[in-house]
């Protein structure tokens, strides 16, 4: 927790860097895209949110063990590594053929609803450690677990719209 300022400052430097390259690539529309992202990501958070503490959104063991997100971290390293052998060896960008296809908007799909049940189960975990009267201590990594996973939930929803708006400006 004494790092707090410098992480918070190195995350907001990160994201701003990220969001000017974007203006950078995409002149005229790349702050309108990371706009879009925050705004979506914002609606999310509140959604779920809402969602969670009207008891909508119930969170148990089964929904906190999700096996498939253990899948989709081995699936990605295994396709970061196949992705980085493929372009080493035949020069071929494996990145692109998938980012860039209909299997890329389902993946950043898939993503975006994974980094959003990350958020719901970072609120379930954050009402169980006030709840149970835990220290002070406690309560600031819950809220740090929660500001991670919204990042994630940006960067995932970011993606999402700049691979649609790729698509979309190829079939013009």
């Amino acid at each position: 927790k004494y790092l707090s300022i410098p992480y918070a400052i190195s995350e907001g430097l990160i994201i701003g860097c990220i969001c000017e390259l974007l203006e950078l690539v995409l002149p005229g529309m790349g702050l309108r895209i990371a706009s879009l992202a925050l705004l979506v990501t914002l609606s999310v958070f509140v959604g779920g949110a809402f969602l969670y503490m009207k008891g909508i959104i119930k969170v148990g063991q089964k929904f906190k063990a999700m096996s498939f997100s253990i899948g989709i971290i081995v699936f990605s390293l295994c396709f970061g590594i196949m992705a980085l052998v493929s372009f080493l060896t035949t020069g071929v960008n494996l990145y692109s053929i998938y980012y860039f296809s209909g299997l890329g908007i389902i993946g950043s799909i898939i993503m975006c609803i994974v980094a959003t049940l990350y958020v719901i189960v970072s609120f379930d975990n954050a009402t169980q450690i006030v709840d149970s009267g835990a220290d002070k201590d406690y309560e600031w990594y819950a809220s740090y677990a929660i500001t991670l996973n919204v990042i994630y939930l940006f960067f995932e929803i970011l993606r999402l719209i700049l691979i649609i708006l790729s698509n979309s400006s190829k079939r013009k």
